[in-house]
């Protein structure tokens, strides 16, 4: 199964993680023991026309356009997020992207990636900034700590995956 091809009513152009499940759960309930599906490395986001999933810009990473924003767990607590989905203006982009007949990889990435930029600024203010406060207003030296214990430990390969400010 080329994941990308996979097409549903509420994905948004491109197959996504979700219509895999529901693909997988499908297959399951017919007898299937396996679905086997094209790479899911990470493509070029700056570039998301040179799609091809065999040449990837990282083998080490995911494909973000293959996220579905509306299953994100923040996406249910970031009422702007909602709203800017909800939108008429959205919605008809929605439409014109579900009604190609080839996923058009840069207007996916277009509305997929703003909207899980946004996310991520929520995330971070909503999660991350609470849990590095304290009851001064800064983060606790223990945690402090902690953190940079932990990121000793880590390989250069992976810190570079760590995003601490935006």
């Amino acid at each position: 199964v080329q994941l990308y091809a996979l097409r549903s009513a509420r994905n948004w152009g491109i197959g996504d993680f979700s219509d895999l499940a529901a693909l997988v759960e499908l297959a399951a309930r017919a007898g299937a023991a396996l679905v086997g599906i094209n790479p899911l490395h990470a493509l070029f986001l700056d570039a998301p026309e040179r799609a091809s999933p065999y040449s990837p810009s990282d083998r080490t990473a995911l494909n973000a356009l293959y996220i579905d924003v509306q299953a994100v767990p923040e996406f249910d607590e970031c009422a702007a997020a909602r709203q800017h989905v909800a939108a008429p203006a959205f919605q008809r982009r929605l439409a014109t992207l579900r009604a190609a007949p080839l996923v058009d990889y840069t207007a996916v990435a277009s509305i997929k990636l703003g909207l899980l930029e946004r996310l991520h600024r929520h995330f971070r203010e909503l999660h991350i900034a609470r849990r590095l406060t304290g009851a001064e207003g800064v983060w606790p030296p223990q945690k402090m700590d902690e953190l940079l214990t932990w990121l000793k430990k880590m390989s250069a390969d992976d810190a570079k995956y760590i995003i601490l400010e935006h």
